[in-house]
């Protein structure tokens, strides 16, 4: 992932109320409507991001939409606009007391596939302590031509529960041949 850019300063703690909605499965991203939402969760009263160490650490800021439109924007809408970003794993929504939100930031909280993003104890806060799965298809191992490497995911683990395995080639290697038996389902 690449940094970008960002005036953290909009994001700072403040007496205002702050609402952090983490997505709990990162593979749902450009899902929409109730099947991506329900896979968020609200955070934890009294914690809000630490943007300046979630940045320093590798978090990426994605983008700010603009979801000022004919109609009050809500968390669902915020939700909404994470579940169509392919990197959002974290709906950010900030908004004064007693006042509708008036801000949605959308981020990847995943570097070098490790979950970076810090949090701060902040009175009148929302967060969220989850944290992504970590994938393990098993030792590193040195393979000749013709013969098989099977992955099973025995050794991955997820604080929320591991729902499923699937596993792809994310660099394309021309020679290799990769046959996919079934989507093992956890209990398999």
């Amino acid at each position: 992932h690449s940094l970008q850019p960002l005036n953290l300063l909009l994001y700072r703690p403040s007496p205002a109320l702050l609402f952090l909605f983490v997505l709990v499965n990162t593979c749902l991203s450009q899902q929409t409507g109730e099947a991506c939402f329900s896979k968020f969760m609200k955070g934890q009263e009294d914690f809000v991001l630490d943007p300046e160490e979630s940045v320093k650490h590798g978090a990426t800021f994605i983008s700010a939409p603009n979801l000022t439109q004919a109609k009050l924007p809500s968390t669902k809408d915020c939700v909404a606009a994470c579940c169509k970003e392919p990197r959002c794993n974290m709906a950010f929504m900030k908004r004064e007391e007693h006042e509708p939100f008036h801000s949605c930031f959308l981020l990847d909280c995943l570097y070098m596939t490790k979950y970076v993003c810090r949090f701060a104890r902040q009175q009148g806060s929302f967060a969220i302590p989850d944290a992504p799965p970590v994938a393990n298809g098993g030792p590193d191992i040195v393979v000749q031509p013709n013969e098989a490497v099977t992955l099973n995911g025995i050794q991955s683990k997820d604080d929320k529960g591991i729902v499923t395995y699937e596993w792809q080639m994310l660099s394309p290697y021309p020679f290799a041949v990769i046959e996919v038996r079934k989507t093992m389902q956890v209990g398999d």
